[in-house]
């Protein structure tokens, strides 16, 4: 909640219309405060949500093995790697930089404000630093992370495509 607030302040001034958030519970009381304070709606959608982990949901991180996440000390080595019934980091990839790239060609210029979790997080940085998922990597994002990204950003105007990396 202190996070929230804070994000909050960091926020008001921001001249957004509107704020997105994850359908998740945390997401959305988070975007609860910041909405009353923008005096903005919120719209709900589930692309914003985190990397969905199937069998491995719940478990600590250091009980999931990397050829079960992908991930290895802060870096991507294996993009396609997802636990049973989960989503790999590619398919996190190519959720999030769709609803990224709907969003920029909708409202090119426009404010708003995305609240979301730590995947979908580091995926926005990337693309709005134009890497795909070969170049991608994953370091920690603390709670209440305000992270600016702006269409005018050369990466943003050309990301790359999921696909085309290895």
């Amino acid at each position: 909640r202190a996070d929230a607030a804070a994000a909050a302040g960091a926020l008001a001034d921001s001249g957004a219309a509107f704020i997105m958030a994850s359908d998740l519970r945390r997401a959305v009381e988070t975007a609860l405060p910041i909405a009353a304070r923008l005096g903005v709606p919120i719209r709900i959608e589930p692309r914003l949500r985190e990397r969905r982990l199937g069998a491995a949901e719940g478990r600590p991180s250091d009980q999931v093995g990397p050829g079960d996440l992908g991930v290895t000390g802060g870096r991507i080595t294996d993009p396609d790697a997802c636990p049973p019934g989960g989503e790999s980091v590619r398919q996190l990839y190519e959720r999030v930089t769709g609803l990224l790239s709907e969003l920029l060609s909708s409202s090119p210029g426009g404010r708003l404000i995305l609240v979301t979790h730590g995947g979908p997080i580091r995926v926005a940085r990337a693309y709005r630093a134009g890497r795909g998922i070969g170049e991608m990597t994953w370091p920690a994002v603390p709670n209440g992370s305000v992270v600016a990204v702006s269409s005018t950003e050369a990466g943003l105007a050309r990301p790359r495509r999921a696909d085309a990396e290895s």
